[in-house]
C-alpha cells in the first residue's frame, strides 16, 4: 500500500458489463482471484497505512455501465454522455435506470 498519483484517465466509448449469475459466480471472478492474497502463507504483519490515490483529471465520453445481478434480482444501467473532472465536475449528460427484477 502507499500513495498513487494518477495524472489523467480518458475513457471514450467504454462499456462495462458486470454479471452475477444465480449461483453467485460472476464474469469478473478472474479479477478477484488475480488480486486475492494467499491466506495460507505465513506473512509479516500487514501494513496498516491508508491507501492514497490522487487523480488529477478524468474524462469520460459515452461510457455505459450495466450491472446484472441475477442472484440478488437487480439490474442497474448507467450512461455517461460526457463528464470531465479537473478539480471540479462538469456533466454533459448522465442517465441511470434500475429495476428490481432481472430479465432472463
Amino acid at each position: 500500500r502507499g500513495k498513487y498519483d494518477i495524472s489523467k484517465i480518458d475513457l471514450d466509448h467504454a462499456r462495462l458489463n458486470l454479471h452475477i449469475r444465480p449461483d453467485s459466480s460472476s464474469n469478473f471472478d478472474f479479477l478477484m482471484e488475480a488480486f486475492a492474497t494467499d491466506t495460507t502463507a505465513t506473512t509479516t504483519p500487514a501494513d496498516t497505512a491508508a491507501l492514497a490515490i490522487n487523480l488529477d483529471v478524468i474524462n469520460l465520453d459515452d461510457v455505459r455501465i450495466s450491472f446484472k445481478d441475477e442472484a440478488g434480482g437487480n439490474l442497474i444501467e448507467a450512461h455517461v454522455g460526457y463528464l470531465t473532472q479537473n478539480r471540479r465536475i462538469e456533466i454533459g449528460s448522465l442517465h441511470a435506470t434500475s429495476t428490481s427484477r432481472v430479465p432472463r
